[in-house]
């Protein structure tokens, strides 16, 4: 494996692996080569994640895609950019810089801008504390919790994002998620539609992730 690549012998990459070993094993079936494809494909994702991630955050722009229906990702409502906006989620388009966001790393936390307008931060709106609050765009003073979060890393590029007014709240789409499902904050539950995958726009990971997502279906 350390042939191949030095993180394919980390213990991460290994224990990646043999999981999928024991999870597909037995569900291999010889009448669909196509259902059996599409099981391969998701072992070598899974694989590229350990290779391509290192689960760090930089100032490169990203998408958020919902871990309940990753079709639906963080969304500016027709491109609303003003104090107040609220934030929704919506099918992705490629072109729609709308659904484009920013993360600035702040100490142990981050600020989640707009890159169509990074003068824009997300915000908890009122700074209330509480289940289903929406979550805005208002004006960056970075050093407010407010507008600050704690990115927790789950695995390869999913992670839970935890508002550090309260870490016991998390950023969420309202569920079921779908188009307009409105983007608040939580009590973490550990339910998916709190979680998200965070893609680096410049990889094209979400749209090989969502190829393999849309056939798996």
């Amino acid at each position: 494996l350390r042939r191949l690549h030095p993180r394919l012998a980390s213990p991460q990459a290994r224990l990646v692996l043999y999981s999928l070993s024991l999870g597909f094993e037995m569900k291999f079936d010889e009448k669909n080569p196509k259902l059996n494809m599409n099981k391969f494909i998701v072992i070598v994702l899974s694989l590229l994640t350990v290779l391509t991630t290192n689960a760090q955050l930089n100032d490169d722009s990203f998408v958020f895609a919902n871990c309940e229906h990753m079709a639906y990702v963080i969304d500016v409502p027709e491109a609303r950019l003003y104090d107040g906006a609220k934030l929704q989620v919506w099918e992705y388009y490629s072109n729609s810089s709308n659904q484009h966001l920013r993360i600035e790393k702040r100490g142990n936390d981050c600020v989640i801008r707009t890159a169509f307008n990074t003068n824009l931060a997300f915000d908890v709106t009122d700074g209330k504390v509480a289940g289903n609050n929406p979550v805005q765009l208002w004006s960056a003073f970075p050093d407010n919790n407010i507008q600050r979060w704690k990115f927790e890393h789950i695995s390869g590029v999913q992670f839970i994002i935890r508002s550090a007014l309260d870490h016991n709240y998390v950023l969420a789409a309202q569920s079921p998620v779908r188009n307009g499902s409105k983007l608040c904050i939580q009590k973490y539950t550990g339910a998916d539609n709190q979680k998200w995958f965070v893609f680096p726009l410049k990889s094209n990971m979400y749209m090989i992730y969502k190829g393999v997502y849309d056939k798996a279906k």
